[in-house]
């Protein structure tokens, strides 16, 4: 299960993902962040648990195009690292 926190501030959006995600949760997401275009991204996925293939290789697209990666547990940082074959840093 998926549970999604969206915050608005000064034209950056900044989601909060907890549980785990998935491929199946991926057309819920991309709708959200097309729907409201915001200028800049962040990501905190601090009590993200669990993601698949496809939802790590779509993280770590949106951080390639800019997105701002807020926080993560070393066990998602680890796995984001394996989309691109390097680490992504924190703030």
């Amino acid at each position: 299960m998926l549970r999604i926190t969206r915050t608005e501030s000064e034209g950056t959006t900044r989601l909060h993902l907890e549980g785990r995600l998935g491929e199946a949760d991926l057309a819920v997401m991309k709708a959200s962040l097309s729907a409201h275009a915001p200028k800049q991204i962040t990501l905190d996925l601090t009590e993200l648990r669990w993601l698949d293939g496809p939802a790590r290789d779509w993280l770590s697209s949106l951080i390639a195009a800019g997105a701002q990666l807020a926080a993560c547990s070393p066990f998602i940082e680890r796995l984001l690292s394996h989309a691109n074959g390097t680490p992504q840093e924190t703030e």
